[in-house]
This record gives structure tokens, sequence and C-alpha cells, in this order.
């Protein structure tokens, strides 16, 4: 385990993240730049399927009010 400030230092030195968040574990076999990159990619396809849950459940909340 290494923590530091110096990212330049820890993409030379690292080949794997282990991202803790929200309590699941995530593992990323990259250094820290693309672990970063991979992240956002995670984060922005969790947003989109969140957002079109959500918009499936109001679809459905709308229709069975008219019922």
């Amino acid at each position: 385990m290494v923590i530091s400030h110096d990212r330049a230092f820890i993409d030379n030195i690292t080949n794997r993240t282990i991202e803790v968040t929200m309590g699941k574990i995530y593992d990323y076999k990259a250094n820290y730049s693309h672990y970063l990159q991979l992240r956002e990619e995670r984060r922005s396809h969790q947003l989109k399927a969140l957002q079109g849950a959500t918009k499936i459940h109001c679809r459905q909340s709308c229709f069975l009010s008219t019922i």
C-alpha cells in the first residue's frame, strides 16, 4: 500500500489500484492516471443507468396514477 500526493510518483510505481467506496470494492489493473479515467467512465455509466431507471419509474408512476 502506498499513500502519496505525488501523482507522477504513484503512476510510476503502481500497476493496480483498488478503490473502496460506498460499501463496494473496485479493482483496477492500471496505473493511477488510467484508473482515474476508468473510474470516471464507470461513474458515467452508473449515472446513465440511474437516470434511465428514474425515467422508467416516473413513467410507471404516472401510468399507475391514471388507473
